[in-house]
């Protein structure tokens, strides 16, 4: 086939086509992608045009790159190909197609998962309520039999409520409406606390969690809230497949390639929770975490299939991946990984996060706004309160900063062990002094509500900068947000107990 008939047959493609060469000189574009970009002819700037309406430089990709954009009010799914001679960039290829009627089905899905779910949390509540009443007014009068219909019942409704949670869970996650608190966290604490209930809940039971932890694990940087979950999800799960016998939980620092599945940058803590339950085939340990997927007998539990789907977004959003593999002599492996936080003086937890945000950003072309929340009179304050109410104190602005932010994409870090949480977020200038202000009203409020009897004054600056409007590398970036908060640039330092 030449040339000619070759390209009449790309013309005919209904999806969008674009194929430039190494100088940003155009050597091919079809009709589709013509209607798309709203180009009647193909004028001499074009490069530029095309970079102006994709809000990114397609020649600066140089590994295939896949990414939804929203164009002229449609939204499309963009593959960006480029091609090489001699290991040189001679152009890229550029395919764009309507995934608008598939984004609105996926949302119209979600939006009556989330509404179904959150409408059925109430009546599911009171039905709950209603039994636990009825089983406590048993008496000698009543049967066994009638007792034990009452608490299988209770059983169901326990075991719905569960469903209506996770599939609110994944919907959140799934619409990037799960904000993130990153901070140092102490793992040996966190999962003895959660052993210890799940052992006190299955007391009688044949199956237990043991804890294999060396006593001086280092630090993770993790959001506790959502790592609880992960561990929850897990655990549970392997409770219940396991045979007689215990789950184990053990944790490690991996460095090396060799020992590091996940390849990552860095030293990561990687979790194992080891169970003797039956085997899961090679051929089925990737799609388990998919959703909905559910192992056929003699696996098959109760469940719809959400639980692993939820750890491994909830994993990946903390920057680590999670695998299985076989136990021996019998059972499962889960294993995850996590990032360490590092002691060192400059803030290597924090150092991450940014890193991570704002190699995403230049990667994917798209703007991130960092904004900086500073207590400035913290010594002060713990000179006048104490310490002990200080941290109380903390807490809560901590909940209130994590409270403020919608969207998984919006990420906070405690940096300096109290005094300064910086927030990452994928938004405009416009959109990111809105989080500003959102921040700054909660904080407000919280202390007001809470603390005004407190004979103490907290004084709160905010700061911002964007990339790349106001600069395009990462440590003007951050020295911008501390002066812009220092000079009063998003507004006057507030004195919330005023």
């Amino acid at each position: 086939m030449n040339s000619k008939k070759l390209f009449k047959v790309l013309g005919a493609i209904p999806d969008g086509l674009i194929i430039m060469d190494g100088k940003g000189s155009l050597i091919f574009i079809n009709q589709a992608a013509r209607e798309i970009l709203h180009l009647k002819d193909t004028l001499p700037s074009f490069y530029l045009l095309l970079s102006q309406k994709l809000s990114f430089d397609p020649l600066s990709i140089n590994r295939e790159t896949k990414k939804d954009l929203f164009i002229n009010d449609t939204y499309y799914h963009l593959i960006i190909s480029p091609f090489h001679d001699d290991n040189r960039h001679n152009g890229v290829v550029i395919f764009l197609r309507d995934i608008s009627i598939w984004k609105e089905a996926q949302n119209i899905k979600s939006d009556f998962v989330s509404i179904a779910s959150h409408e059925l949390r109430t009546p599911i509540t009171a039905v709950k309520t209603a039994l636990e009443i009825l089983i406590s007014m048993c008496g000698a009068e009543s049967s066994s039999k009638q007792e034990k219909l009452l608490k299988t019942a209770v059983r169901n409704v326990d075991r719905i409520a569960v469903l209506i949670s996770q599939y609110l869970d994944i919907t959140k996650i799934g619409k990037g409406r799960t904000a993130f608190l990153f901070k140092k966290l102490n793992l040996v604490q966190l999962i003895d606390s959660i052993a210890g209930e799940l052992n006190e809940r299955s007391e009688g039971n044949k199956t237990a969690v043991q804890v294999d932890l060396p006593p001086d694990l280092p630090y993770v940087l993790a959001d506790p809230h959502r790592l609880e979950q992960v561990f929850f999800n897990l655990l549970e799960n392997a409770m219940k497949f396991a045979e007689k016998g215990n789950v184990t939980i053990s944790a490690k620092v991996v460095n090396t390639p060799v020992e590091n599945k996940m390849k990552k940058a860095g030293p990561m803590m990687l979790v194992t929770v080891a169970d003797n339950g039956p085997e899961i085939p090679e051929s089925k340990r990737k799609l388990i975490f998919d959703k909905f997927y559910r192992l056929k007998k003699p696996m098959e539990k109760e469940g719809v299939g959400l639980g692993l789907s939820i750890v491994k977004e909830l994993v990946e959003l903390h920057g680590g991946q999670i695998y299985v593999e076989p136990n021996k002599p019998a059972g499962n492996c889960f294993c995850f990984t996590l990032p360490v936080f590092s002691e060192e003086k400059r803030d290597p937890g924090f150092r991450w996060v940014f890193d991570r945000q704002f190699q995403k950003a230049r990667e994917n072309q798209c703007v991130l706004s960092l904004l900086a929340v500073i207590i400035e009179n913290l010594q002060e304050v713990e000179a006048q309160i104490g310490k002990k109410k200080t941290n109380i104190i903390i807490k809560s602005m901590e909940d209130t900063v994590k409270g403020s932010l919608y969207r998984q994409t919006d990420i906070a870090v405690q940096r300096r062990e109290k005094e300064m949480f910086v927030v990452f977020c994928d938004a405009e200038k416009e959109g990111a002094h809105s989080i500003c202000k959102r921040i700054n009203k909660n904080i407000a409020n919280v202390l007001k509500n809470q603390y005004e009897k407190q004979s103490m004054v907290f004084k709160i600056s905010i700061g911002l900068a964007t990339y790349p409007n106001d600069s395009d590398n990462q440590r003007d970036l951050f020295r911008i947000a501390l002066n812009s908060a220092r000079g009063k640039q998003i507004g006057e330092k507030e004195n919330f107990n005023s």
